[in-house]
């Protein structure tokens, strides 16, 4: 036998000593395996998991399939066979068998099933936040209901096995412990226990209406088989910022206390959008909030809010009501002064037309002069008195007040009151039509009436209405407005950058841009800015005291650790960028030959350094990052984002970032935080912390982009900005799986101002 096969062997024992699996001496539980009646539902989804359980191991009988988890249920379930024939060979079929067994165990490493052991004793003692956790899907378990039996399908054409030799490791080894694991269940619906199938569909459908992202809902059963719901998904929180939360219901009085909250805030919002517009919040415990009016709605005080929303609109509709009665009694005013006005102005047509008609001829101009003065039938009257208006309040009075009301009684007023609201808009819009008619008819009159009296004072001798009357002059009875119409200049749009779809876009933009304007100079003053000096820099532009002396110590000490410390006659002859040009770096898997820039090498320090020279070649950073604003922006309009415990610096250096999420991992454990936005325009003074910025570039080989972070530097200083904004929210951090943190965030947003 070669040294290699024994040295096989020797790994395959070693795995199965680890597993404490003995061929020749199998246990009993594997070898009484029975067939399981099991009948998937048709309408289960492949691979949706709905129920998670603590399951006892020992409950759980393993089976097998020569078949891939990615088969459908139905060809798994026709190819199993009892793990023992996998075993134990006892005909030439089974030699097969046992040499895929072989082969799985061949290809499993014992880290991996150490992992999932890990990864248990965790779930053991706290389920995942989001529930779900990493490679969760390697849990094929199933529950057959004719047999009350848990069983475990081991795909055998699969190359990840880590769950399988957990599982019977363990049941080996603990086989008179009643340990369990926490898994989900392969096709197993909710049960009835705490809502109806119906009921969940409807939950996911509200849920989803207030979150405006797919929630996913769960069923839990604790290690007492206590279960519970428990609803996880991701919301905005602010802006385009997103949180993940989870809601859990414990037992049927939270779920149905929740599933009524939430169902009649949904009616609310669908039935009446522009009546009811509830927003969405992260609560204290990272679940969610429901806000109306700055106000938290919870099940608790719902009754009280349908009441005082009925009391509001039912006085806001005897408002209403009263207002559209006097309205149409002001129509009715207005139709009676359009109906004397038309009447009026028909008849100084019919003058006007008359005097027309006559000026055509000789005979006609005759027959008017001597004709006389027409006679009104009307008199010019352009105003009629206004009506008395009287209202009976007893049929607009509200009705008698109830203890208690329903969403029914809500939703039954708010439709009355969108009809008299729209019955109202209706007559406003009429009564201002009527209006705007009248004053047209009012001004025709007068037009008229003008040309009218006109006519009559040439009628004093014959020769004078001749003359008159040969005029060429026209008559304007329309009223006439000419509105002069001002251009609106086309105003130049900056373009304007969204952090999520963009980002590739903006990095790319940014580094081009920087790549042309800074020289290695301007860069590595950059890279020492954010690298070593952006507190001691601010203290100087600040004005404020610090310790230069010690900073510079504390330097010295690190160059003389990693042996870089040079006398003033000593350099270093390759300088601070010059490599083997063979070697091959990567960002991002990206492949290149730049150096990336190491803030020691670049520091101008040596062993005769003194605090003056120091806090001088601080100076000089600064003074070439003036320079470097003044010719440096980002071309874009952007919003960039800072986390700090502190207020914002605005009379010193700061780093941002571009998307908000990085900016809070920077959060640590202070109790307030604050998010500072900018919106920065296109000529905005900015400095983006591109790859040029962290490698040099002499073989021209860098990729173009932001690889190694989405930060911008900006002087606050030179940005005259101003609080627009200000919104208090919180937002759950993910520490691990099962470590989630809730923080309050105080968001502060500013704008540039307009020179």
């Amino acid at each position: 036998m070669s040294e290699e096969t024994n040295e096989e062997i020797e790994k395959l024992q070693k795995k199965l000593d680890y597993i404490g699996l003995d061929f020749n001496n199998i246990p009993e539980f594997l070898k009484n395996t029975e067939n399981l009646d099991f009948v998937p539902e048709k309408t289960y989804s492949e691979g949706e998991y709905k129920v998670y359980q603590y399951v006892p191991i020992n409950d759980i009988q393993i089976i097998f399939t020569k078949t891939n988890r990615m088969n459908s249920i139905q060809e798994k379930y026709q190819n199993i066979s009892p793990i023992y024939s996998y075993l134990v060979p006892e005909n030439e079929e089974d030699i097969i068998k046992h040499s895929t067994f072989l082969k799985m165990l061949q290809d499993i490493e014992i880290e991996e099933i150490e992992e999932i052991s890990e990864q248990q004793d965790k779930l053991n003692n706290e389920i995942p936040f989001l529930i779900k956790y990493d490679k969760n899907y390697m849990w094929e378990i199933y529950y057959s209901k004719h047999l009350h039996k848990y069983f475990m399908l081991v795909t055998t054409e699969d190359k990840e096995y880590g769950s399988f030799f957990y599982l019977l490791r363990e049941q080996l080894k603990n086989r008179n412990e009643n340990k369990k694991i926490f898994v989900p269940i392969s096709y197993m619906d909710y049960s009835s226990n705490l809502l109806t199938k119906e009921e969940f569909k409807d939950l996911e459908k509200y849920v989803l209406k207030f979150t405006s992202e797919w929630p996913m809902i769960y069923e839990i059963y604790d290690k007492d088989g206590n279960s519970s719901i428990q609803i996880c998904g991701k919301t905005v929180v602010y802006g385009k910022l997103e949180s993940i939360y989870k809601i859990k219901l414990d037992n049927k009085e939270s779920v149905t206390k929740f599933f009524k909250l939430i169902k009649a805030l949904f009616i609310l919002e669908t039935e009446f959008p522009h009546d009811y517009k509830f927003e969405i919040q992260i609560s204290q415990n990272g679940g969610l909030e429901l806000v109306y009016n700055s106000k938290i709605i919870t099940y608790e005080i719902l009754g009280n809010f349908i009441k005082e929303e009925y009391k509001k609109k039912s006085e806001y509709l005897r408002i209403l009501k009263k207002e559209e009665k006097i309205l149409k009694e002001v129509l009715d005013n207005l139709k009676r002064i359009e109906s004397e006005r038309e009447k009026e102005y028909l008849l100084k047509q019919n003058q006007v037309a008359t005097y027309l008609k006559c000026r055509k001829t000789f005979f006609g101009k005759v027959r008017y002069f001597f004709k006389g003065k027409l006679k009104e039938e009307i008199s010019n009257r352009l105003e009629l008195p206004e009506p008395k208006i009287e209202i009976n309040e007893e049929e607009i009075k509200p009705e008698y007040e109830k203890e208690f009301y329903t969403i029914e009684d809500l939703i039954k007023l708010c439709k009355e009151l969108n009809e008299i609201s729209n019955t109202v808009k209706n007559i406003k819009m009429d009564k201002t039509a009527l209006e705007i008619k009248n004053n047209q008819l009012k001004v025709k009159i007068n037009n008229a009436t003008k040309f009218i009296e006109e006519i009559d004072s040439h009628r004093k001798s014959i020769f004078e209405f001749w003359r008159f009357a040969n005029k060429d002059n026209g008559l304007a009875l329309e009223s006439g407005t000419i509105e002069e119409k001002k251009e609106e200049k086309n105003k130049i749009s900056e373009p304007y950058f969204d952090y999520i779809e963009d980002i590739e876009e903006i990095s790319i933009r940014i580094d081009e841009l920087q790549r042309k304007v800074l020289t290695k100079e301007d860069t590595d003053n950059i890279f020492l800015a954010v690298k070593k000096f952006l507190n001691p820099m601010n203290a100087i532009k600040n004005g404020k005291q610090y310790n230069f002396t010690a900073e510079l110590e504390d330097i010295k000490n690190d160059l003389k650790s990693i042996e870089l410390l040079f006398g003033k006659e000593e350099f270093d002859i390759f300088g601070s960028s010059v490599e083997d040009m063979t070697k091959i770096n990567i960002i991002k898997n990206k492949k290149h030959r730049e150096n990336k820039k190491d803030e020691y090498k670049i520091l101008k320090v040596n062993k005769g350094t003194d605090t003056i020279d120091f806090v001088s070649q601080l100076h000089g950073i600064i003074n070439s990052l003036d320079k470097i604003y003044e010719k440096n922006n980002l071309g874009i309009k952007l919003k960039v984002y800072q986390v700090s415990e502190k207020s914002l610096n605005t009379e010193g250096y700061g780093i941002f970032n571009i998307n908000p999420e990085n900016a809070l991992q920077k959060i640590k454990d202070e109790p307030i935080i604050n998010l500072y936005t900018i919106h920065l325009k296109s000529t905005s003074p900015a400095i983006g912390l591109s790859n040029i910025i962290y490698y040099d570039n002499f073989n021209e080989t860098l990729p173009i982009g932001m690889d190694i972070s989405d930060e911008i530097l900006l002087d606050i200083s030179k940005l005259d900005i101003e609080l627009k904004r200000q919104k208090l929210f919180r937002i759950n951090i993910s520490i691990s799986e099962q470590d989630v943190k809730t923080k309050t965030i105080c968001a502060y947003e500013y704008e540039i101002r307009d020179n």
